[in-house]
């Protein structure tokens, strides 16, 4: 049965919660801007559960806190409405954070309103040299364009991108596939010609005019990657992933999030490519996989962080994920859920230092 899941959430709302939990509050500045109301003040009450840093946060009295549809369907798949921007998070003004950020996390959702978007891209481009920019690619029906996902991406020193997105890149332009090309090709002209628009989700009406990419419109771009993706193996997919960085050279790492197939990480300055030693991915599933890739995106940035070795955190990050999926929300409601994986993050951090 299909069922909608509610909680107080966001994908970047979710990777500081775990950030400061992690690291017991040290690590983790959320940027954002919330309404003054009882889910505003509820994202607060979590944010101070694990004593994260709200320097960031600023608070809209006109305007709600932001609020998305989650539906969980049959095999854990999971579908997202997200809301108009009207919400407070469209309208942020300009943070400026006192002293060195070594790493800036930014999510791709936000950057569709336009105030918020020139305020993040400002704030990304006044970074100072030698700061990882860890790039969380989201493509979601009609809530992404072409252009400023470019721009995006080449503002980006690591990635995080899922099995479909990466077609999604790909089918949008933004790079060149070059190995088997014409077999995607061909995928790509079949469903085209049997899509069947009935089964495509409606755009509302001001954006579909907008969304044009090759000749059909984001909703059937969308539908194109979720069939093309079921088509192609693991190995395909970390080949198209690993040459993003042919147009996109200042990437240093990829990783590669695969759903129940699990997980890559792509080290590009040493051109290796690492996946989990650790098989859990056919365990059993207790709570949602909701939160599942927020709290893979948390570890990815402590990893870019700490440059921990590629091989123990692609291990971490896979058994933490699960860990996540375990529970009935996207953050655990007690932060002594936490302890176990700060213990093994010492253990990391201390092996970098020797």
């Amino acid at each position: 049965l299909e069922k909608p899941v509610e909680s107080i959430s966001g994908g970047a709302f979710n990777a500081a919660t775990h950030v400061a939990g992690l690291t017991g509050g040290l690590l983790g500045t959320l940027i954002s801007r919330i309404g003054n109301d009882s889910a505003g003040g509820k994202a607060l009450e979590i944010l101070a559960r694990v004593n994260a840093d709200t320097r960031g946060i600023q608070i809209d009295a006109g305007r709600p806190t932001g609020e998305v549809d989650v539906v969980l369907h049959p095999q854990n798949q999971v579908t997202f409405s997200i809301e108009s921007e009207e919400a407070a998070w469209a309208h942020m003004d300009m943070v400026t954070l006192e002293g060195k950020r070594k790493v800036f996390y930014y999510c791709s959702l936000v950057m569709r309103a336009l105030k918020t978007r020139a305020v993040m891209f400002e704030m990304l481009r006044k970074l100072p040299p030698g700061t990882r920019h860890v790039f969380d690619i989201n493509l979601r029906l009609g809530n992404y364009e072409r252009d400023y996902i470019k721009d995006e991406l080449d503002l980006a020193t690591d990635l995080k991108i899922n099995a479909e997105e990466v077609i999604k890149v790909w089918l949008m332009g933004l790079y060149k596939y070059n190995t088997d090309t014409a077999l995607l090709n061909q995928i790509s002209r079949e469903l085209t010609s049997t899509i069947d628009e009935s089964r495509l989700t409606n755009l509302p009406k001001e954006k579909a005019a907008a969304l044009q990419v090759s000749g059909f419109s984001y909703d059937k771009l969308d539908f194109l990657a979720e069939q093309i993706v079921s088509q192609i193996s693991i190995d395909e997919l970390t080949t198209m992933a690993k040459q993003l960085a042919e147009s996109f050279p200042q990437l240093k790492t990829i990783a590669l999030t695969l759903a129940d197939r699990g997980s890559r990480l792509i080290d590009l300055d040493a051109n290796t490519i690492y996946e989990p030693r650790i098989s859990g991915i056919h365990r059993e599933v207790k709570g949602n996989v909701v939160g599942a890739g927020d709290a893979w995106s948390a570890m990815y940035v402590l990893f870019v962080y700490n440059q921990w070795n590629p091989q123990e955190f692609i291990d971490l990050a896979h058994d933490f994920s699960f860990s996540i999926c375990q529970i009935h929300d996207r953050v655990p409601e007690d932060a002594t859920f936490y302890d176990p994986w700060i213990e093994r993050i010492k253990a990391l951090n201390a092996s970098v230092e020797l």
